[in-house]
């Protein structure tokens, strides 16, 4: 309760140490976020921003567009698997009012925007999305899919763009 008194908003990555062994993984996304947004809701804090990733829809068809609605289908291992199970603790605490819950399904970073895929996220573009996630107006629950405006991308922005106000940068050479 120590780490989050006092305040407004928790920023929580959903990344795990890919060496940690499954188990340690699957308890790091399940328990100790459970513990954090337990300690997070005793400690009155209104909101949590829970930084996932797409990869938690990579089993849909490559051709399919795939936007928020969907549901996740993620492989049974991880890390789509912690990604999927953390999601679904911070769902459960927004919709029992506990807190609000702002789940951002980032993309892949990429650091060098002349190269690019389908889920490409360049970091000023996650910056940005983190930014517009720490005020954006919901009721409990939201997730957003987050990509930079890449070529061939399979993930819809839309909803992001709309009530975020996330404007995806484009790569370079590149277009949406």
């Amino acid at each position: 309760n120590d780490l989050v008194r006092g305040v407004d908003v928790i920023v929580h990555s959903g990344s795990v140490d890919s060496d940690a062994s499954v188990s340690e993984q699957l308890d790091y996304q399940t328990r100790c976020t459970y513990n954090l947004l337990w300690a997070a809701w005793e400690e009155r804090v209104p909101r949590v921003v829970y930084l996932s990733s797409l990869g938690v829809m990579d089993k849909y068809d490559k051709g399919y567009y795939v936007t928020e609605q969907w549901r996740p289908l993620p492989v049974a291992e991880p890390p789509a698997l912690t990604f999927h199970l953390s999601e679904m603790v911070c769902k459960e605490f927004a919709r029992e009012h506990k807190l609000q819950a702002v789940c951002l399904r980032l993309g892949d970073l990429i650091w060098d925007q002349g190269h690019s895929h389908e889920s490409a996220l360049f970091p000023d573009d996650a910056v940005q999305a983190v930014e517009k996630a720490l005020t954006v107006e919901i009721e409990n629950w939201a997730v957003f899919n987050i990509h930079s405006g890449v070529t061939n991308n399979r993930f819809s922005t839309a909803k992001a763009e709309k009530l975020l106000g996330f404007t995806p940068s484009s790569a370079v050479g590149g277009s949406r």
